[in-house]
């Protein structure tokens, strides 16, 4: 005759889930044991208290509501491979205080150990029907539970697959140079600076950032950057304007603009001008747009005074009264005769020349009057206050004369 086997609930284990229904608790299921039946079969009833002849008891490793029958639990355990010596034909499980709430009959199974030259981990498992599923829980203490190799191969197996899509997600994230930006230091060849980013981007795309410390000021023409040799790509502001000034050491940010096919610096007050000075000129200059240090400057000059500015020319604001510089000459011959000379402005320095040699006349020297021996010097002329005009009388021997007037 054939043995049927299965697991019923004993009268404890009947009264304790019914409690725990009523008083809305928890059954603590805590311990599995197994015995050989004392070498036989024989038929659990629910009046049973302990097992017959009960060879080993460990803690549970998991209870589970069944996936077909919410009312059926499933109990296990692992016996590991360094106990054995005996046969299972029963099984018992308890609660923490070792009271047996479950009895069930087993097929016979030997167990060996190390010294019997074989040696396995034995898994368990009881299922067993109640009114109330949710009212069983598993007691469990950490540092004695075992587990078979297969429920650890699987969740193991689950695990580095976690951890092998993390680390491709990681990957991906790594060289999402959007999502964050990818930092290095350049190097500089003007315009052009260059960076290598890892992991290396494998190409352009809009969004791209880049937060850049350089290592050499801009010296001339307008600011590029090549990211690991993909190519060069100009450097813009937000109005897209080439940027022209960009300085050692400060750490910039830069987003890829597609559309522009350029970077795109953000935040322009991050363009530090340091000092700049202005040498006033004929052309208007424009002052830089950034961040001044403060020490900049227009220069002055000491001589922009009017007396440094010719008369009718205004400069910042500052007229000048000096007249322009002229000059004439005039050839007058006579004898016995009169003629005035007007040239029209003030003289510095008046010079007469004749057969008898050079005479200068210098602005301090004038006087109403005649210069030389009087009227009957010949030759000689009679200068008038304003110092713009002269009158010459000619006598006797008169000649000619060469007369330079310096203005």
């Amino acid at each position: 005759m054939s043995e049927n086997f299965y697991t019923i609930l004993t009268n404890a284990g009947l009264a304790a889930i019914a409690n725990a229904v009523i008083n809305q608790t928890q059954v603590n299921f805590a311990k599995l044991g197994v015995g050989d039946g004392n070498g036989a079969y024989y038929t659990p009833t629910q009046e049973a208290t302990a097992l017959r002849n009960q060879v080993w008891v460990g803690n549970i490793s998991s209870v589970t509501a069944d996936t077909t029958n919410p009312n059926w639990v499933n109990v296990e355990t692992v016996i590991p491979g360094n106990v054995g010596g005996f046969e299972i034909r029963e099984l018992g499980i308890f609660d923490d205080n070792n009271v047996l709430l479950a009895i069930g009959k087993l097929p016979l199974t030997y167990k060996p150990n190390f010294a019997e030259g074989s040696s396995k981990d034995l898994y368990i498992k009881a299922i067993f029907e109640v009114t109330n599923a949710s009212a069983v829980t598993l007691k469990v203490d950490p540092s004695v539970i075992y587990a078979s190799k297969k429920y650890v191969d699987d969740k193991v197996a689950t695990v580095v697959s976690g951890l092998e899509n993390a680390q491709q997600q990681l990957k991906n994230h790594e060289v999402d140079y959007v999502k964050h930006p990818g930092y290095g230091v350049t190097t500089f060849s003007s315009p052009t600076y260059s960076v290598t980013l890892s992991p290396a981007p494998p190409q352009y795309v809009d969004g791209m950032g880049l937060v850049l410390r350089l290592n050499a000021d801009q010296v001339a023409g307008n600011a590029a950057i090549n990211v690991n040799g993909l190519g060069v790509k100009n450097i813009l502001n937000s109005k897209g304007f080439s940027v022209t000034n960009l300085k050692k050491d400060v750490i910039y940010s830069f987003r890829y603009s597609a559309a522009k096919g350029a970077f795109i610096l953000q935040g322009e007050s991050e363009v530090e001008i340091d000092q700049q000075i202005i040498k006033p000129s004929t052309t208007r200059q424009t002052i830089l747009k950034g961040l001044h240090d403060g020490t900049g400057y227009v220069e002055g000059d000491s001589n922009l005074t009017a007396s440094n500015i010719l008369a009718g020319k205004t400069i910042f604001g500052i007229t000048g009264n000096v007249q322009p510089k002229q000059f004439r000459i005039f050839y007058i011959t006579g004898n016995d005769a009169f003629e005035k000379i007007d040239w029209g402005f003030p003289f510095k320095v008046l010079t007469v020349v004749n057969g008898l040699g050079n005479i200068t006349v210098y602005l301090s020297e004038i006087k109403d009057g005649y210069l030389g021996g009087g009227n009957y010097t010949p030759g000689m002329g009679k200068f008038t206050t304003d110092g713009a005009s002269v009158e010459f009388y000619y006598y006797k021997n008169g000649g000619t004369y060469t007369i330079k007037v310096y203005g």
